[in-house]
């Protein structure tokens, strides 16, 4: 560790040095907490799917009447379709965001630039999130400049594969409207990038001039690539404290994946099918064979992103070393 500016040298595959996590330790138990905070919203949706899939085994499908039998399923299944959705989306938003604390609007009375725009960032390693953190991004004499929360790093031209090499998804479309909102950069062995989102671009005049005329130098920043002022400082390769395996339920979007997965294909392959397009239960067939399906998908989309992200992470944490939150942390220096 450089204690001089808070980097760590990489292992021999990453000749630049890499910028480390300065995390308060209050930020990961916030974050423990939040896992915790939300247990009651998941419980309660897992009540209304058992309570829907009860429903529709147990009495819907039990109606004689076709019209009453159509109405109940479909009352069951929209109970059970909202509760997998919402389950789908407070698993996936657990494995990924936490509270980074206050700070943000202090913060940008020590940026040296007025064109630095306040930025939420995410730094992905193999398409999963390693890292989280808020503050301001600016370009500055041909670099790349970041200063956070909880990090600060450094980027120069060399550092970014040529645009044309860019993911087709990250790459900027001005007719389709389409600004940056991820840098990919380069580093021994690893696929990472950091995505970033402006923070509150339209809430003034200022506001949306600056996050304009960022967007149009980040556009110019990566089709030009001009030499850079300083050495660059790579974004954090480590797993944030806050992310790291060993944090509770880190399994729960794994199982809940497969659970709801294997819940949907019981609905399906029970379904009396009719295709007659004549009855109003071959109009029950088409919605769940649909629905089913979709939301079948969706929850193996979880549970497959739930094991890479666990899988990542731990392979991050050996390479790495385990992170450690700082009892008590400053701010980190600046990168200029």
């Amino acid at each position: 560790m450089d204690e001089q500016n808070g980097t760590v040298l990489a292992d021999p595959g990453v000749s630049q040095p890499v910028a480390d996590w300065r995390v308060p330790f209050f930020t990961t138990e916030r974050a423990v907490k939040a896992a915790t905070e939300t247990i009651w919203q998941r419980s309660l949706a897992w009540f209304f799917l058992s309570s829907g899939a009860l429903f529709l085994f147990f009495v819907a499908r039990k109606y004689a009447h076709p019209e009453a039998n159509l109405v109940a399923q479909i009352e069951a299944l929209a109970l059970m379709a909202a509760s997998q959705l919402t389950l789908i989306f407070l698993c996936s938003r657990l494995s990924d965001r936490f509270d980074v604390g206050p700070g943000l609007k202090r913060l940008g009375a020590k940026v040296p630039s007025e064109d630095a725009c306040p930025v939420s960032i995410e730094v992905k390693q193999f398409g999963v999130v390693t890292g989280y953190d808020e503050g301001y991004m600016w370009i500055e004499d041909g670099t790349l400049f970041f200063k956070g929360l909880q990090t600060v790093f450094r980027l120069n031209a060399e550092d970014v594969p040529p645009l044309g090499a860019w993911p087709n998804k990250a790459r900027p479309n001005p007719l389709k409207g389409r600004d940056i909102s991820c840098v990919p950069f380069l580093t021994g062995g690893v696929s990472a990038e950091v995505r970033f989102r402006i923070i509150d671009p339209f809430e003034d005049y200022h506001a949306r001039r600056r996050s304009a005329k960022f967007l149009r130098e980040l556009t110019l920043w990566a089709s030009n690539r001009p030499s850079g002022s300083l050495e660059s400082l790579l974004p954090p390769l480590s797993v944030h404290p806050a992310l790291t395996t060993n944090r509770p339920l880190r399994h729960e979007g794994l199982v809940t994946g497969l659970l709801i997965a294997a819940l949907n294909l019981v609905v399906l392959t029970t379904l009396k099918v009719d295709l007659s397009m004549r009855s109003l239960a071959s109009v029950e067939t088409l919605i769940v064979a649909f629905g089913g399906s979709a939301l079948t998908l969706a929850a193996l989309q979880l549970a497959r992103r739930s094991w890479s992200t666990v899988v990542v992470r731990d392979k991050l944490e050996r390479r790495w070393g385990p992170a450690v939150a700082e009892p008590v942390a400053g701010p980190p220096r600046l990168v200029r």
